[in-house]
C-alpha cells in the first residue's frame, strides 16, 4: 500500500522533516486513532512491529513502542513524534485535514517548550516574516534562544505581539534593560562603582571604542525594569559622580539623560533586550529562514522563501527593515539602508522593485531618491516608528522632484514630449519643476546624442528627434507611472 504521508516535508514552505519534530495531539482523537489501528492486528505488539517494518521507523523496538503508545503518548504524558503519528493515522485511514486540525502544538525533538499552533501545517505568514527579518537585522541567534536589542519599544512591542501570534508564550520571553554610559577616559574599571535604587550593582563591564572623533570609554550594565517608570543610576568614582535617568515608554523611543558632558558623543545609550528561549523557533529561523547562528552581519541574505512570497509578506519585510535600519535625510532628500552585506542590499533592492521603487546600491548603502519613489514608500509601507513616518511625510512636502541616478536625461525628454515635442529649455524646466544653470549639462548631452535638436534664434527652440522618441519608447518609464 502506498504511503500517502511518506514525505520529508510538512509543506512546500517550511521544509521540516517529520522525524525532527514531535507534536501534542488531542487525546480523544489520538485514542481513537490507536484503537482503530489496533483493530487491524491481533494486539498492539503486532501493530508496533508493522509500523517499524512498513515505515522504517526504528527509534523504538516493538516492545518499547507498544508500551510508549499507551503509557506516554495516548495519555498525553509526552508529545508523539510526527512521523509515528502519521504512520498510525494512515493505518487508521484518517484524512489529512482531520489529522491537522487535532494537532495542538509542535516542538523540535529534545526541546522542552512547544509552539502552540493555530493551524497546521506551518506556513509562511506575515508574523513569521516580521520575526525573521527583525532578527536578521537587529537580533542574534544561538542554539537555544533568540535575542533582540533595540532603543525603540515600538519595535520591541510589535516583535512581542508577533511572537504571540506564532504560538510563543510569555513564559518563553524575558526582558531587561542594557545601559551604555560614557565615562572619563582616564578611569579604570576598579575606580568605578555603579548603584541603582536597590544598592550597588557589581556586574558591569567596560569597553574602549576607537572612534573617528577620538577614544570613547563606556561601562555597560543590565537591570530589570518596568515600563513608564523612572530608573535612576549613579556612577561613583574617586573624584566625581555621574547621575543617569532612564524612562522606558510602552511604545516609543527610550529617553535617557546623563550629567556627564562630552559634546563629541552621545553620553548614555539604553536599550531593551528581549530574549526568547524557544529552541523550536530558533531551529525554524536558522534552517527555514537561513539566519546564521552567532555573528552574521556580513553574510546575511534574504532567502528565496521570502523573496518569492506574496505582496503582504514582502510589505511586512520592508516595514521592519526600514524601521530598524533606514536613515531618512530630509535635508538631503534621500532614504538609505546600510549593511556590510552587499548581497543583502541587492536582495532588498529586488524586493523594492516589486513595488516599482528604484534604488541604487553603492558600497554598503542602498539609497532611494525621487518624489515618485517617496510617494510609493508612503503608499505601500508603514515604518512602525512614528518619527520615521513623520520624516517621510516631510520629504513629500518638497515640491522639487529629484530623479534617480542615470534617469535625468529621460526625465527631460519626457518633459519635452509632454509639451508637444517642441519647447524652449526654460519651458522644459518649468514643466519638470526644475531650475538651475547646472542642468544645462543634460541639455548639451541630449543635443550631442541627437535625441533633441536646436533651431531658431533666442530663445532657441528644442525639438525631440526620432532618436529621442525611440529612446523614450524603449526605456523603462515605470518610475513616473503611479
Amino acid at each position: 500500500m502506498e504511503n500517502k504521508y511518506d514525505t520529508k516535508e510538512i509543506d512546500s514552505n517550511f521544509n521540516i522533516s517529520y522525524d525532527k519534530f514531535t507534536v501534542y495531539v488531542n487525546r480523544t482523537f489520538l485514542g481513537s486513532v490507536f484503537n482503530e489501528s489496533k483493530k487491524v492486528f491481533k494486539n498492539k505488539h503486532e501493530l508496533s512491529k508493522y509500523i517499524i517494518k512498513k515505515y522504517n521507523l526504528k527509534r523504538y523496538n516493538a516492545r518499547n513502542l507498544a508500551e510508549t503508545f499507551t503509557r506516554r503518548w495516548i495519555n498525553g504524558m509526552r508529545s508523539i513524534p510526527l512521523d509515528y503519528l502519521l504512520a498510525l493515522c494512515e493505518i487508521a485511514k484518517k484524512d489529512k485535514k482531520e489529522i491537522y486540525k487535532n494537532i495542538l502544538s509542535i516542538k523540535f525533538a529534545g526541546c522542552r517548550i512547544p509552539i502552540e499552533i493555530k493551524k497546521f501545517p506551518l506556513k509562511l505568514n506575515t508574523h513569521w516574516a516580521f520575526i525573521s527579518e527583525c532578527i536578521r537585522c537587529e537580533g542574534a541567534l544561538d542554539g537555544k534562544r533568540m535575542t533582540l536589542e533595540n532603543t525603540s519599544t515600538e519595535i520591541i512591542s510589535e516583535f512581542r505581539n508577533n511572537l504571540y501570534q506564532i504560538g510563543v508564550g510569555n513564559e518563553n520571553i524575558k526582558e531587561h534593560i542594557s545601559v551604555k554610559v560614557q565615562v572619563p577616559n582616564d578611569l579604570e574599571k576598579n575606580d568605578i562603582k555603579v548603584f541603582n535604587s536597590k544598592g550597588e550593582m557589581r556586574n558591569f563591564h567596560m569597553r574602549v571604542l576607537n572612534l573617528r572623533k577620538g577614544i570613547k570609554k563606556e561601562i555597560i550594565f543590565t537591570d530589570k525594569f518596568k515600563y513608564e517608570k523612572n530608573l535612576n543610576y549613579q556612577i561613583l568614582t574617586k573624584t566625581n559622580k555621574i547621575n543617569i535617568n532612564v524612562l522606558i515608554p510602552k511604545y516609543g523611543k527610550i529617553e535617557a539623560v546623563s550629567d556627564y558632558s562630552d559634546k563629541r558623543y552621545k553620553n548614555v545609550s539604553p536599550s531593551v533586550v528581549l530574549v526568547v528561549c524557544n529552541k523550536t523557533a530558533v531551529w525554524i529561523l536558522n534552517n527555514i529562514f537561513e539566519i546564521p547562528l552567532g555573528k552574521k552581519s556580513s553574510i546575511i541574505r534574504i532567502p528565496e522563501i521570502i523573496k518569492n512570497s506574496t505582496t503582504d509578506i514582502l510589505r511586512t519585510v520592508i516595514n521592519i527593515v526600514f524601521a530598524c535600519e533606514s536613515t531618512i535625510s530630509v535635508n538631503s532628500k534621500f532614504v538609505s539602508v546600510t549593511s556590510i552585506s552587499k548581497g543583502y542590499l541587492k536582495d532588498l533592492q529586488g524586493i523594492l522593485l516589486r513595488f516599482n521603487i528604484n534604488s541604487t546600491v553603492n558600497g554598503y548603502a542602498l539609497r532611494i531618491c525621487g518624489l515618485y519613489n517617496f510617494k510609493r514608500l508612503e503608499n505601500n509601507f508603514n515604518f512602525i516608528i512614528d518619527k520615521k513616518n513623520n520624516q517621510l511625510e516631510e520629504l513629500l512636502m518638497y515640491n522639487s522632484e529629484q530623479t534617480p541616478k542615470h534617469m535625468a536625461e529621460l526625465f527631460y525628454l519626457k518633459s519635452l514630449k509632454e509639451l508637444g515635442g517642441e519647447a524652449t529649455w526654460n519651458q522644459i524646466l518649468k514643466n519638470a519643476n526644475r531650475k538651475g544653470n547646472s542642468l544645462l549639462t543634460y541639455k548639451n548631452r541630449l543635443i550631442k546624442s541627437e535625441d533633441i535638436k536646436c533651431f531658431g534664434k533666442k530663445p532657441k527652440i528644442l525639438q525631440i528627434t526620432n532618436f529621442g522618441e525611440n529612446r523614450l519608447k524603449n526605456s523603462n518609464m515605470n518610475y513616473w507611472n503611479d
